[in-house]
């Protein structure tokens, strides 16, 4: 992964609502883990909409 391409991105844990910050990488997907809830949060942008995925780490 190239360090040049990363944009930094905050948002919030669906789940919880915990703050999160993180790099999205050049395809525009954002891999995030929420230390409160213990869950992983992925994002990723499509043609003006965000699909957002929330993976149970329990």
């Amino acid at each position: 992964m190239d360090r040049c391409n990363l944009m930094p991105v905050q948002l919030y844990c669906p789940n919880c609502g915990q703050k999160l910050y993180g790099l999205t990488d050049y395809s525009g997907g954002t891999r995030i883990h929420c230390n409160r809830c213990n869950v992983t949060v992925f994002s990723k942008r499509h043609n003006k909409k965000v699909n957002i995925q929330v993976i149970d780490n329990n």
